[in-house]
């Protein structure tokens, strides 16, 4: 019988212990973020005048991604900013989720961002969302060029602005830990044909349990 190997074992209850700490990371650390179109703040991607309202479209609401907030970057010119409606539209069926942001909030430099509530927006759902300027001083909503979505865009007054915005979407927090379905299913948008979330289940899978066992492997033939 061999002896026992005890650099191997302690690097395997190192690996174990890494693991379970990853595991129990991801039930205790929670996330509000819904999903996102991955438009960085660049720029200033719309200017809105006293009634002037900007609309991204379309946006698809992915599986898992229902939402109850919409985060935004509004520039104010140095004053006080103007209220801010934000209007939900189903591509179907009009106005299906409304909310304001009060006046008087300061520029993005000062306060980063704005997260304005709603009415939920299930999942599943082909949404525009609009927001308009309610106040009487102008406000810029930020965003970047018009490729940094590919699937949607800003329109104003009925034209294209040639810019995206940057918009977040956001709920109650949930453990990171429960929102890896959701995660896999969207990585499987960029896949092969033959691949579905299962082949992200299994890859990490194997990075949780295959990588230590190679690692308690490579010690044991060190050693031998």
């Amino acid at each position: 019988m061999r002896k026992p190997l005890p650099i191997a074992v302690a690097v395997a209850a190192a690996c174990a212990v890494a693991v379970l700490a990853l595991l129990v990371t991801g039930l205790v650390q929670r996330s509000s973020l819904a999903f996102t179109l991955g438009v960085f703040p660049a720029t200033p991607a719309a200017e809105l005048r006293p009634g002037q309202e900007v609309c991204q479209v379309p946006i698809a609401v992915p599986e898992g991604g229902e939402f109850d907030r919409v985060v935004v970057k509004l520039g104010t010119f140095g004053k006080p900013g103007p209220a801010i409606e934000v209007s939900i539209r189903g591509r179907t069926e009009g106005v299906i989720s409304r909310g304001t942001l009060r006046g008087g909030y300061a520029d993005v430099a000062q306060s980063g961002e704005q997260a304005i509530a709603v009415d939920e927006v299930p999942e599943n759902s082909d949404v525009d969302v609009c927001l308009r300027n309610r106040g009487n001083v102008k406000v810029a909503v930020f965003g970047n060029a018009d490729a940094a979505s590919r699937t949607s865009t800003a329109w104003k007054d009925n034209e294209p602005t040639g810019n995206d915005l940057t918009l977040v979407f956001e709920r109650s927090p949930r453990s990171v830990t429960s929102l890896f379905g959701a995660m896999a299913d969207r990585a499987s948008l960029f896949k092969l044909g033959w691949t579905g979330a299962w082949a992200f289940w299994l890859l990490g899978a194997l990075v949780l349990l295959a990588v230590p066992a190679l690692l308690v492997r490579a010690v044991r033939d060190l050693e031998g």
